[in-house]
């Protein structure tokens, strides 16, 4: 298993995903299975997952908004900067899928459980995995 990670403070979003997917694209040696984005409140996330698909369309992508900023083994990024990086992991014996399910405002134990059941079963199709008990949720 091969972990690779790229970050900046640039605040236009599609600069910052352009020189963020160049960083990566230097330091991989292979397809990521999977790409983990962060990113401060400054970023947009519908450009930011846009940008990713195109620059890795076979990989399965993950993102979030971090409250402050973030950090790799570089250093940290953001607190106080508009920020954005990802982590990658790439690994030729590993299936991942992804899956979000939305919740309805003030969902109940009912509503989080069968979410949590469609996206679950979305993501171990996506895996090719249907059925599987997975190793990491």
């Amino acid at each position: 298993m091969k972990i690779t990670t790229a970050a900046n403070e640039i605040a236009d979003t599609r600069l910052a995903i352009e020189a963020m997917v160049h960083a990566l694209e230097l330091r991989l040696t292979e397809k990521p299975v999977i790409l983990k984005a962060s990113y401060t409140e400054h970023h947009d996330p519908n450009i930011i997952l846009a940008g990713l698909q195109a620059a890795f369309p076979d990989t399965q992508i993950l993102g979030g908004s971090t409250h402050e900023g973030l950090f790799t083994e570089q250093r940290t990024f953001g607190f106080g900067k508009p920020a954005i990086g990802a982590l990658t992991i790439c690994d030729d014996d590993t299936d991942v899928g992804v899956a979000v399910e939305a919740l309805p405002e003030n969902a109940s134990n009912d509503d989080i459980t069968a979410a949590l059941s469609i996206a679950l079963e979305r993501a171990e199709m996506q895996a090719d995995r249907l059925g599987e008990l997975p190793d990491l949720i």
